[in-house]
Formats: structure tokens, C-alpha cells, sequence
């Protein structure tokens, strides 16, 4: 409800938990679905391991579920980022 509340001036939002690795960026790669940017940049990035289970429940909350394609995807996509992050750091 709140992201639907805001305004369109709104350019900004942060999401943050307590160690932001994890539910954080599932709920924020949710709210760049919403938007109609690219969750991949989310889960591209190594350094976060996004809730897919947040990810999914945000986004069918805010009316723009993902398909289960998507999901394996994304999930694929975040592992891959993670070990070319660990093979580069042993060089």
C-alpha cells in the first residue's frame, strides 16, 4: 500500500533490513518490477542474494506477479554472479 501511495515526484526509495543482503534486495528488485525497471540489476549484483520468497509476495501484492520462468531465472542468474565474483577475487 505505501509504495502505491507515493507520489510520482518520488525518484528515490530505499529498502533496508538488517544486514540488507537478502530480504532488502528481494523487496527492492520487487519495487523495480513494479516500476518497470529491470529486476535482473538486482540480481546480477554478487554482492546480495535476494528473498525470492519476498520478491515473489511483493510483487503479486503490488498486482505484478512474475512468472515461475522468470524466478529460476533470476535465481540462475544470481548464483552465476556469485561464483564469477569468487573465481575473480582468486586471482
Amino acid at each position: 500500500e505505501y509504495i502505491k501511495s507515493l507520489d510520482t515526484n518520488v525518484t528515490d526509495i530505499y529498502v533496508c533490513c538488517q544486514a540488507g543482503e537478502s530480504r532488502s534486495p528481494g523487496l527492492a528488485a520487487a519495487v523495480y518490477h513494479y516500476y518497470g525497471l529491470d529486476p535482473h540489476d538486482v540480481f546480477r549484483n554478487p554482492k546480495y542474494h535476494p528473498n525470492v520468497l519476498c520478491f515473489r509476495l511483493l510483487t503479486e501484492a503490488l498486482g505484478v506477479p512474475v512468472e515461475d520462468g522468470l524466478i529460476d531465472q533470476l535465481i540462475y542468474e544470481n548464483q552465476q554472479a556469485f561464483k564469477l565474483a569468487i573465481k575473480n577475487a582468486r586471482k
